[in-house]
């Protein structure tokens, strides 16, 4: 498959599949002046000197651009096929999960652990929140609490849009009219749903939406995949599960979340991303967080399936004796035995260890392969 590159303003976009450069030029994204390489040319191209873009090439089908014209890198097959230019060296991609699960470990045995145990417990509460936002209701996450029905999730939920929207208009006209169809849900529904489960739902459908197709943009299949479980996630657990379901999944959550949204973190990190979202910085971030709630987590709970005395019931804030702490509700009000909560915590371990392991073992893979080839 060949892959093709754009110069958009100042920026070098792709790669991008043929049909994904027709589109573009469908949706007026592009026009016939946009400058595009790919492999086999000597320098930037217009579109319309380009043979297979069905257009009768020119004399001058191969315009050498220099690069203090477009302020860009002039292009070179090595910085199109890299991750983000030097970050996906075979050696990052054989280090840096090893060294982040080994630093989680180093950490976690030190007096440093009260600090990495502040960003698991914000990951605690995003795994809450989570599970609240896929039932449509307001919750904000905050180290220690996801406070409900907050103010500042009303005003971060109308920036967020405001910021989907125009992403979405920026790099694909057609998902504008999503917004309209947000809008016309939002009124046509009002009387048949909760205002706040109306409010949060049409933002999240909004935020699934843009995500599919800003993912389909840049030809980002894991996350295009994902929008589409979280839509009808969503749609699933807002309009046919039961309340109470619903509250004993949001408080499972918690520490779910630990385990989930910490391998999350840790996958993110062999992924691509637009350019601009700086990725290649501030995936290292992500990677140590998610390694070490994902291990501290994992070595708790396997600890507490030999002694279910070493439990954390209560909360962090209010202490053991608190009742409204996730153990204490899952085992008071659900009737969840210490037995059953332990193994099924422990069970989600070994999902999350093993979908990490077969990221990495995979991008590995492809990275020996790209070494070889």
């Amino acid at each position: 498959m060949i892959n093709y590159f754009l110069v958009e303003g100042k920026e070098r976009k792709g790669p991008f599949t043929k049909e994904q450069v027709l589109l573009f030029y469908k949706n007026l994204r592009i026009n016939n002046s946009t400058l595009i390489w790919r492999e086999g040319l000597d320098g930037w191209v217009k579109i319309q000197d380009l043979e297979e873009f069905r257009v009768k090439p020119k004399a001058s089908s191969q315009i050498k651009t220099k690069e203090e014209d477009l302020k860009i890198p002039a292009p070179n097959k090595n910085q199109f096929t890299a991750f983000h230019n030097k970050s996906d060296s075979f050696k990052i991609l054989l280090a840096a999960l090893p060294l982040a699960f080994f630093l989680s470990f180093l950490l976690k045995n030190t007096f440093l652990k009260w600090v990495m145990w502040i960003s698991s417990m914000w990951v605690h509460e995003i795994g809450h929140s989570f599970s609240g936002w896929l039932g449509s209701r307001f919750m904000f996450p905050v180290p220690f609490l996801a406070t409900f029905g907050s103010p500042v999730f009303n005003a971060l939920g109308i920036v967020a849009s405001f910021i989907l929207v125009f992403l979405g208009y920026k790099h694909n006209k057609k998902v504008i009219i999503y917004g309209g169809v947000w809008v016309v849900i939002f009124f046509a529904s009002y009387y048949f749903y909760p205002k706040e489960k109306l409010i949060v739902y049409s933002l999240f459908l909004m935020v699934f939406i843009s995500l599919i197709k800003i993912s389909n943009n840049f030809n980002m299949k894991f996350f295009s995949y994902l929008g589409v479980i979280f839509l009808f996630l969503q749609g699933y657990m807002t309009f046919f599960l039961d309340s109470e379901s619903w509250d004993m999944i949001m408080i499972f959550s918690g520490i779910g979340g630990e385990f989930v949204i910490g391998t999350l973190f840790v996958v993110l990190f062999y992924y691509k991303f637009p350019e601009t979202v700086r990725w290649d910085f501030f995936r290292y971030f992500f990677l140590i967080v998610g390694a070490y709630s994902l291990l501290s987590a994992t070595i708790d709970w396997h600890t507490y399936a030999s002694d279910y005395s070493l439990m954390p019931f209560g909360t962090a804030l209010a202490g053991s004796n608190d009742p409204h702490g996730d153990l204490n509700l899952l085992r008071d009000k659900f009737k969840w035995s210490e037995a059953v909560i332990v193994s099924r915590y422990a069970l989600l371990s070994k999902i999350c260890m093993i979908a990490v392991a077969g990221h990495y073992l995979y991008f590995l893979f492809k990275g020996v392969s790209k070494k070889t080839s």
